[in-house]
């Protein structure tokens, strides 16, 4: 029930995460990318690969050198792009770093102060929250998760759970 999904939800927000990358473990499959698609929107892995939709991916998987690493937001203590914003649409959460997505007015300020590249701007992102259902230009980034955890019964993110090779951990902090 909603309730229920609301109560997962609140306790999953007091705790404190943290995805921890083992870049040497990375194979560049790029899975990650995926699950994280397939877990944030309707769209299924086939329809995913078929259009070439993994631009909505929260966690990108970057060449550097001869290395292939997963980036995804840090959930930073002091984040610059919750500085930055203009509207407040990105704040320090416990454990998070949430958007605020109805206000969002997709400025980029945060993708341009974000130091790991971890902030996207989507252009087809349905917005929870307004009065009527739009689809503007706004802000995603690693929501870790919570959403779909909550109502999955998940304890892992989808990116970790997709990871077949450990290069993906999802750890509460203490």
């Amino acid at each position: 029930s909603k309730w229920n999904l609301l109560i997962r939800m609140i306790l999953m927000e007091t705790k404190e995460y943290a995805l921890v990358v083992d870049a040497e473990k990375c194979k560049g499959c790029k899975k990650c990318e995926i699950a994280c698609v397939e877990a944030h929107t309707n769209l299924t892995r086939k329809e995913i690969i078929k259009n070439k939709a993994t631009h909505l991916s929260r966690i990108k998987v970057c060449k550097i050198e001869k290395a292939k690493v997963p980036v995804q937001c840090h959930q930073c203590h002091n984040a610059p792009c919750a500085r930055v914003c203009p509207t407040a649409a990105l704040v320090r959460e416990p454990g998070m770093v949430r958007v605020r997505q109805q206000l969002c007015v997709g400025c980029k300020m945060c993708v341009m102060v974000c130091p790991f590249g971890a902030i996207n701007v989507a252009h087809d992102e349905p917005i929870i929250g307004d009065a009527v259902p739009t689809s503007r230009k706004v802000a995603i980034k690693c929501d870790q998760c919570t959403e779909w955890r909550a109502k999955n019964g998940e304890e892992l993110t989808a990116c970790a759970k997709a990871c077949k090779f450990g290069a993906i951990k999802f750890v509460e902090i203490h």
